[in-house]
Parts: structure tokens; C-alpha cells; sequence
């Protein structure tokens, strides 16, 4: 791990950061270099799921990586819904 990144997500069990590039990142099932858009990027990658259609699928990636990555993408929406929810909460309070 030589570009500094600090590889905390599980998501980067399945690509490599680029080096000189903390953004940047490459698919480890068909080689696709994504230059933008961190581990986020790689997520939508994987799993397919883009809201903004705007990152290519990859058709290599193993099904239960998939199942696994999209897993990840849905708890993080549910916890940004929720945090969301809770500030709104907050802020009818004031």
C-alpha cells in the first residue's frame, strides 16, 4: 500500500488504490481504472448499483462479492436516512 491510503473499508478487498491518485482506484476482477471517486466509486462498481449512472458495471465480479458490497451500500443508506431523521428531530425541537 504504497500511495498512503488508509485502507479501512472492506471494500478494498476487492481493488487496489492508484498510486499518486488518493482518489483513484482499480478493479481487482476486470482491471478497470476508476480515477475519481474513492472506494465509493469501486462500491457502485462492484455491485452495480449507481444512482447517477455514471460508474460502468463490472460484469467479473462473484456474486457473493456482489451481494456482500451491495449489503454494504444499503447499511450505509440506511444509517445516512437515519442520522438524517435524527437531526430533523432535533431540529423541530428548537
Amino acid at each position: 500500500m504504497s500511495s498512503g491510503v488508509v485502507k479501512r473499508d472492506p471494500a478494498w478487498e476487492h481493488g487496489d488504490p492508484i498510486d499518486g491518485n488518493k482518489n483513484g482506484s482499480i478493479c481487482k476482477y476486470c482491471g478497470r481504472v476508476m480515477k475519481s471517486g474513492g472506494v465509493t466509486r469501486l462500491k457502485y462498481h462492484l455491485s452495480g448499483l449507481d444512482p447517477g449512472n455514471n460508474v460502468q458495471r463490472c460484469n467479473s465480479v462473484p456474486p457473493e462479492v456482489k451481494a456482500f458490497i451491495t449489503t454494504l451500500l444499503k447499511n450505509k443508506q440506511h444509517q445516512k436516512e437515519k442520522k438524517t431523521h435524527g437531526m430533523e428531530n432535533i431540529r423541530a425541537g428548537l
